[in-house]
């Protein structure tokens, strides 16, 4: 796959400026860290679940629907 990849990075950023190596005041360190809502990282594990569960039980449902019209005319 290397052989494929034709992405390049441009040399300005490779190049650390000065004020990248400068430690950062811990009061704008906080205003910068803070993560905003909108990018709030949220599980969704148990919608996923629910979800799954959901799509098996209407599986099931249309399952034996279907096996029960097919009994009688099998009879």
């Amino acid at each position: 796959m290397a052989s494929f990849d034709q992405r390049a990075l441009d040399p300005t950023q490779l190049i650390l400026s000065s004020k990248q190596l400068t430690p950062m005041p811990s009061a704008s360190a906080a205003k910068t860290s803070a993560v905003p809502q909108s990018f709030r990282q949220t599980d969704l594990r148990p919608w996923l679940v629910l979800v799954a569960g959901l799509l098996f039980a209407l599986e099931r449902l249309l399952a034996r629907r279907r096996e029960a019209q097919t009994l009688p005319s099998a009879l």
